[in-house]
């Protein structure tokens, strides 16, 4: 029986490693294709579908950078910029404080002489000491007097003229700090459409400002009045925000400001803003 079943013995003793070993290397084929196909389940069944919503992530992400970068450009911006106005208007101020102290040196040296001129001087036939006023200098003393006084009224107007530059440039100052709050915490079209909401009141609006070029805002109004035009005055100093709009709308920063339909006039060019006046 033994004899009988050794050819199968010796069948599976020849064929049995290979069938084992080919067994187990598809088995092991096989898992590693699963495993492998495991693997790629999880990185393009999950990194991939996130990869491929990354695109559009990324776009906002970097849309909301460049608004930032914007937003923070246009502040340093405005920061130079008032920076820049502060220094000219504190070279102003010092300029004009050297002005007031050479007109002060001036005073003292003119008071002086005054001084002296007002002594009595001594005769030229005195004698013993004694000491009698020169009344042939008399006219050249009333002269120098008059001198004097003219100088002390001059020197009147430049001082009261100083202390209102001064005061206006502390002013604009203060404007320029109000504007530059407004403009940080405000949208520059919800001021526009203020201002445009205000425009539509009247053809004619004259913004003017005490602090800036006074004289010429009143002599653009007295040519409307003239010229029996109606027109809406509008002094800016107390209301900043639309001090602000207006520049904003005009591009223009210095007052008197004319709209004429909604379309700055420029009031430096006599002729011109005439004609157009005129032509209304």
């Amino acid at each position: 029986m033994f004899c009988f079943l050794q050819p199968t013995f010796e069948l599976l003793r020849t064929w049995g490693p290979c069938f084992s070993k080919t067994f187990c290397c598809c088995c092991k084929n096989e898992s590693s294709e699963e495993r492998t196909l495991l693997n790629n389940s999880d990185t393009y069944g999950g990194r991939e579908l996130q990869n491929f919503s990354k695109p559009a992530e990324d776009s906002e992400d970097e849309e909301e950078k460049a608004s930032r970068r914007r937003i923070a450009e246009h502040k340093k911006q405005l920061e130079e910029e008032r920076r820049l106005k502060m220094e000219k208007g504190n070279a102003e101020i010092v300029i004009m404080q050297r002005t007031r102290k050479e007109i002060e040196d001036d005073v003292r040296n003119q008071e002086q002489r005054l001084s002296q001129l007002v002594r009595p001087r001594r005769s030229e036939g005195a004698g013993n000491g004694d000491e009698t006023l020169d009344t042939n200098n008399e006219s050249s003393d009333d002269e120098e007097a008059q001198i004097h006084k003219e100088f002390q009224e001059k020197l009147k107007i430049q001082n009261e003229q100083y202390e209102k530059k001064l005061n206006d440039m502390q002013k604009r100052k203060l404007i320029r700090q109000e504007e530059h709050n407004i403009e940080m915490s405000t949208l520059k079209t919800e001021r526009l459409e203020k201002l445009d909401n205000l425009l539509k009141l009247h053809s004619i609006f004259l913004f003017s400002s005490s602090v800036e070029n006074e004289k010429e805002s009143e002599r653009v109004a007295e040519i409307l009045r003239k010229n029996n035009k109606s027109f809406k005055e509008v002094p800016v100093d107390d209301d900043p925000y639309t001090r602000l709009a207006i520049k904003e709308f005009t591009g223009r920063s210095d007052f008197p400001l004319l709209l004429v339909g909604g379309q700055w006039v420029d009031t430096s060019i006599e002729g011109e803003f005439l004609s157009i006046v005129v032509d209304l």
